[in-house]
């Protein structure tokens, strides 16, 4: 973890193609939908030049110092966590990078209301951008 030494946060990102591995249940629809919640966070933190094109991601690290800095803010205790990290993070003027990382079929199960979640990290990003929770 090279660039943990150079930021507070670090995540992987699925997005590269060449990258997921042949069977794996990372669908183009999938994808599409961690991109667009990706630039959603760019664009309502625009001011503080996040670059993010995957938001479901579980591979990542933090800091300690940086993880209890942010920790009260949080409301998600499941995977919809990770994206509120990276909001959290950035919106805490902390440098979250993204690295590409190779992608295998998972072992645990795909969340079977994938719309559902979606909508629900949106309507996370709206709380928080708008007001300000």
């Amino acid at each position: 973890m090279e660039y943990l030494k150079d930021s507070d946060m670090v995540i992987g990102t699925r997005t590269t193609r060449q990258m997921i591995e042949q069977g794996s249940n990372l669908l183009p629809g999938v994808r599409v939908a961690n991109l667009i919640l990706g630039k959603l966070i760019e664009i309502f933190w625009w001011g503080m030049e996040p670059r993010f094109t995957d938001a479901m991601c579980s591979y990542f690290a933090i800091w300690k110092d940086s993880y209890s800095k942010i920790e009260p803010d949080l409301e998600m205790n499941d995977r919809r966590v990770i994206p509120e990290l990276m909001m959290e993070t950035v919106r805490s003027y902390m440098r979250c990078i993204e690295i590409p990382i190779s992608y295998y079929r998972p072992i645990e199960s795909v969340p079977k209301n994938m719309t559902r979640e979606f909508l629900s990290i949106v309507r996370l990003m709206l709380k928080k951008k708008w007001l300000g929770i």
